[in-house]
């Protein structure tokens, strides 16, 4: 999981999902994570804003030739 950037729970189903250097990944309630996405970002803003309604920001993994800022995602 490397290190985390924020938490937020969904109002939708209470789930509790970690923004971290690799991804954003629900953690399950025996400590597990499985990133929701197939990429690698730096997830570093972090907000649930409704039900199954996420919003952040950060920078792509390093491997990836992108731009060094994601924007809003």
């Amino acid at each position: 999981m490397g290190h985390i950037h924020g938490l937020g729970v969904d109002p939708a189903d209470g789930t509790l999902y970690a923004a971290t250097h690799f991804g954003v990944m629900p953690i399950e309630d025996d400590g597990s994570t499985t990133r929701i996405a197939d990429g690698w970002q730096d997830t570093m803003a972090f907000t649930i804003i409704g039900p199954n309604h996420f919003v952040g920001s950060g920078h792509p993994d390093l491997r990836e030739d992108l731009p060094p800022h994601l924007g809003r995602i």
